[in-house]
């Protein structure tokens, strides 16, 4: 199980990373970037300055939040923080604290990747638009399912650790 779920972020990120820099292309050298109230544009970049930060987005943060979670708690216990973390990191139940951390760690890069690869989409229909309009109700959307995402997220993190192991 964990290594399927190691692959598939690792397929999501790819993936995302190669879905931002085939869609950039068609963006036009000064990609309406920022948007207001109601969709308007308030803000632009250079395409290359937007592809870089998008991939930086999709792929670095991911990337650290997997490192973070799978990577950092083997090399660096101390700073694991759980509920009751005396007792999920003695050495009977260390092993499996870390794989779950880990797991976690590998879901919340799917969701992360895939939030901003969908947020970049929305962009890069936005500048199609004539005039370039964002559909705020798309990007609302987006954003309302990635929080309740992330809520679901941290309460079974939390559900998994309030107690101490049996």
């Amino acid at each position: 199980m964990g290594r399927l779920v190691y692959a598939l972020a690792f397929v999501a990120v790819a993936v995302s990373a190669a879905v931002i820099v085939a869609t950039s292309a068609d963006l036009p050298p000064m990609v309406a970037s920022h948007f207001g109230t109601g969709g308007v544009v308030n803000g632009t970049m250079p395409r290359d300055d937007y592809r870089v930060l998008m991939l930086t987005l999709a792929v670095v943060m991911p990337a650290a939040i997997l490192l973070a979670l799978a990577v950092l708690p083997r090399i660096l216990p101390g700073v694991v923080s759980v509920p009751n973390a005396r007792a999920w990191l003695a050495s009977s139940q260390r092993e499996a604290t870390l794989a779950t951390l880990g797991l976690r760690g590998a879901l919340f890069a799917i969701l992360l990747t895939a939030f901003i690869c969908a947020v970049h989409l929305t962009i890069v229909r936005a500048n199609a638009a004539t005039p370039v309009h964002l559909d705020s109700a798309a990007l609302g959307v987006i954003v309302g399912a990635f929080m309740l995402a992330v809520a679901a997220w941290v309460f079974a993190l939390v559900l998994r650790f309030r107690k101490p192991p049996p």
